[in-house]
């Protein structure tokens, strides 16, 4: 996977994305789990 890197310069192939879309994506969905929690 990391030779795509060489190939494709500039914008980022969307495998190195992906984790941080994933984390701020859980991110997202705790903080509104926990809200809805708080609020029952």
């Amino acid at each position: 996977m990391p030779v795509r890197d060489n190939h494709a310069p500039g914008p980022r192939p969307p495998a190195t994305h992906a984790p941080e879309l994933a984390s701020s994506f859980l991110t997202a969905r705790v903080s509104t789990f926990q809200h809805s929690v708080w609020l029952l």
